[in-house]
């Protein structure tokens, strides 16, 4: 409700100013609440693909450079091309034909 008032106030040209909130205060009172459901929103897959099997992605620079490789995880060819000569502290891969088939969490039983 305070937020359809002030935007009524702004609309006629009132000072905001005068009416006690930080500018701050203001911007989140009168924010678009779905701009936030906008911002988390998942896009439409693109028609053509961005990234193709083979494509080799350079995230940043230097030491906190990041690789992405668009391949087979399994190909060791492919993992040596990625990681090159370096021991990564984390490596995020996914069998694609077999996602399905991924490993059950420790403890994990098929119910009775």
């Amino acid at each position: 409700m305070l937020r359809v008032e002030l935007e009524s106030l702004k609309e006629n040209d009132f000072d905001l100013d005068l009416v006690g909130f930080s500018d701050k205060e203001l911007d989140e009172i009168l924010a678009d609440p779905e701009d936030d459901e906008k911002a988390n929103a998942t896009p439409p897959l693109p028609e053509n693909a961005v990234s193709r099997p083979g494509d080799l992605w350079l995230c940043g620079d230097g030491r906190r450079q990041h690789r992405v490789l668009c391949a087979d995880a399994t190909n060791a060819e492919a993992v040596v091309r990625l990681l090159v000569e370096r021991k990564p502290k984390l490596m995020v891969s996914e069998r694609w034909p077999d996602a399905k088939k991924a490993a059950k969490p420790r403890g994990w039983r098929r119910g009775k």
